[in-house]
């Protein structure tokens, strides 16, 4: 997980984005970026759960970007129904999923041993990447047969970097 030692500056960031709040209600940079700070704080991180349900109450389309976010934060905190609630307004704000949000939805159905699902979005993640080789590869099998999921993480994070490049 992502860290930011300093638990102050995290602190001062997020109450600098709050404070706008005084100004003019929050915009969706204000809420990304407190979203984005809060992610980085093994102490605050499952604070980004309040912030992306105020946004969707104030009815702030979120962007492809928070999702990003979200779904890693979802991922390495087990948390099904952060998970759920992206899925949901994924599909009512009409985003496609980009390769890395593919990667932590089957992560994460993954960390929570939903194996029928994991595989649901790694079958989806083969197609947006054009590589049909992920459930064949040693790595799959040894996250099938082990369930070691850090060797599948680490397969699919190298998966997305050679189709970034």
């Amino acid at each position: 997980m992502r860290t930011l030692r300093d638990i102050e500056a995290v602190n001062e960031a997020v109450k600098f984005f709050e404070m706008s709040r005084d100004i003019t209600p929050l915009s969706h940079s204000n809420y990304y970026n407190i979203i984005v700070c809060l992610s980085w704080s093994p102490e605050r991180v499952g604070e980004v759960w309040n912030y992306f349900h105020e946004m969707m109450k104030n009815h702030i389309a979120p962007k492809a970007k928070t999702f990003d976010i979200l779904l890693e934060v979802a991922y390495e905190t087990k948390n099904r129904q952060g998970l759920d609630d992206c899925l949901k307004y994924m599909e009512t704000y009409n985003i496609d999923p980009s390769i890395s949000m593919l990667r932590n939805i089957a992560l994460s159905y993954a960390n929570l041993g939903d194996q029928e699902n994991c595989d649901k979005y790694l079958d989806l993640l083969q197609v947006k990447t054009g590589d049909q080789s992920i459930k064949l590869s040693p790595e799959y099998t040894s996250y099938k047969e082990n369930g070691n999921i850090k060797v599948l993480d680490d397969l699919l994070f190298g998966l997305e970097m050679q189709v970034d490049e």
